[in-house]
């Protein structure tokens, strides 16, 4: 358990890995697995952060005739989960039949935004199988709970199978990545080789550096924003500008290509839309 509120911290508290939330950690000991609660949040793990879970039930369900109907069978799969919860009290994560599946005693799924450059990019796939070849499983774009699952488990099945070892990378299409080892420092290796393939294929972007920002225009708008966004609590507003970003707010046509989400995180934490808005002389009318 120290292990893996370590593993849980260091991941949550690293913006590389996690921005605003998402992922989930988990260690098996024996038969059981002490997985993430559901809404806690890694950066703050603690032993209660965790709910032990009875390896043994999670396993029953693929012996199970569940409904055809979607929306039934995903309500009878999240009772099975609940019972073979050991911990009244605690929603476990709604990934820990994934967590089961995998044979490492240590998973830690993420979303870090190098590896969703790639998961949610146009021919993700290909560009993944090019960079790691067999090392990894890509999963395609499935509907979370019951079908996401069954793929993952099939997939992993057919890994074995083709290369005689348990896969300890998969990529999920438009979702994250799960990485899986039976030692915790294991874990970290193959995060630091995953994020460096990637960032050196991707190359170095040189456009980042930080722009200017006109300080009085800022002044006379951030009030506004703070009256817009407050809901009982003080609202900070944070204005930056960088060399990349700047060709895209130039106006709004130039803004329609990144105002929709990169990645589902961006859907969640944010909505589905940036806001633009005109540059105007009159403030109010702004």
């Amino acid at each position: 358990m120290e292990k893996l509120i370590q593993l849980s911290c260091r991941y949550g508290a690293d913006e590389e890995y996690v921005l605003a939330g998402g992922g989930n950690t988990s260690v098996k000991d024996g038969g059981f697995l002490y997985v993430k609660c559901s809404g806690a949040t890694l950066a703050d793990a603690t032993a209660d952060s965790f709910v032990k879970m009875d390896r043994c039930a999670l396993d029953k369900v693929w012996e199970k005739d569940y409904a055809n109907d979607a929306e039934v069978r995903e309500q009878e799969m999240r009772c099975d989960l609940m019972r073979a919860s050991l911990e009244i009290g605690k929603e476990p994560s709604v990934e820990t039949f994934i967590h089961n599946l995998f044979p490492q005693k240590y998973v830690v799924h993420l979303h870090p935004a190098v590896v969703n450059g790639l998961t949610c990019a146009t021919d993700g796939k290909a560009h993944a199988e090019k960079l790691f070849g067999h090392r990894i499983v890509w999963i395609a774009e499935s509907k979370p709970g019951y079908a996401l699952t069954k793929t993952v488990r099939d997939a992993l099945a057919k890994y074995k199978a083709d290369e005689n070892k348990d896969a300890d990378i998969v990529l999920l299409q438009n979702h994250g990545i799960f990485v899986a080892a039976d030692q915790a420092e294991d874990i970290e290796k193959i995060y630091t080789t995953v994020l460096d393939t990637i960032r050196g294929a991707a190359g170095v972007c040189a456009a980042t550096a930080e722009v200017e920002i006109n300080k009085e225009r800022a002044a006379l708008v951030a009030p506004m924003l703070r009256m817009r966004l407050w809901e009982g609590a003080s609202s900070i507003v944070t204005f930056f500008d960088n060399a990349l970003m700047h060709d895209y707010i130039t106006d709004e046509n130039a803004f329609s290509a990144i105002q929709n989400p990169f990645t589902p995180d961006h859907i969640v934490y944010c909505g589905r839309e940036c806001l633009f808005v005109e540059d105007k002389a009159d403030i109010d009318e702004q």
